[in-house]
């Protein structure tokens, strides 16, 4: 029976588009293979590194030794296939101060930046597997206000690991058959969106 609730769901998907509410954190370009996408701050702003400022030799390619570092990208895409709650990059929130300079480790602290990064990228592991096993589970069909929306976004902001923005949002494509969107196209996306509150609250309550 879920599994053809969740068929009904992705074939509502056709008249609607994704909106999110409120604005979603910066996302990161596309670092190079030796920096992944990261963020030093909670806003998930991230600096781009310039690549003359880059730690040269050896040095530099240390940076991605880390087993859980390299999977940083992978675990970011598994969020952000959920279609849930927008994904912004890896917070660096452990970092010494000392050893971020802007977004890039500060000469003779490479190694301290990237024990600091593969500790991050860890936890950003475990916060997927988590995230993802929740949003599998049965999800109930109360309505969710946008503060309780809010609420449980919060919670897993707070556990400063990846910066996340609002809740994705569907909303009803014009179809040209109706003055604005039909009403059946309104009820389609109002479903999706009701189940995705739902599903960020069996995440949140995984925390």
């Amino acid at each position: 029976m879920r599994h053809l609730t969740t068929l009904a769901i992705f074939g509502l998907l056709a008249g609607c588009a994704a909106h999110t509410d409120p604005s979603p954190p910066s996302s990161p370009e596309k670092d190079s293979p030796a920096y992944p996408s990261v963020s030093t701050s909670p806003g998930g702003t991230v600096s781009t590194p310039d690549p003359s400022s880059r730690p040269s030799g050896g040095s530099y390619a240390m940076l991605n030794t880390g087993v859980a570092t390299a999977a940083i990208d992978t675990n970011l895409d598994r969020l952000k296939a959920l279609q849930i709650f927008e994904v912004g990059g890896l917070l660096l929130s452990n970092l010494p101060a000392e050893a971020n300079c802007y977004g890039l480790p500060c000469p003779g602290h490479e190694q301290q930046y990237a024990d600091a990064k593969e500790v991050q990228a860890g936890r950003l592991a475990d916060f997927t597997d988590t995230t993802v096993k929740a949003a599998a589970m049965p999800a109930s069909y109360d309505v969710v206000t946008p503060a309780v929306n809010e609420q449980n976004l919060d919670v897993l902001r707070s556990l400063n690991i990846v910066a996340i923005g609002g809740l994705i949002v569907a909303q009803p494509v014009q179809s040209g058959n109706c003055y604005g969107p039909c009403s059946d196209e309104i009820a389609a996306c109002n479903a999706i969106n009701n189940d995705r509150a739902n599903k960020l609250a069996n995440i949140a309550k995984a925390f």
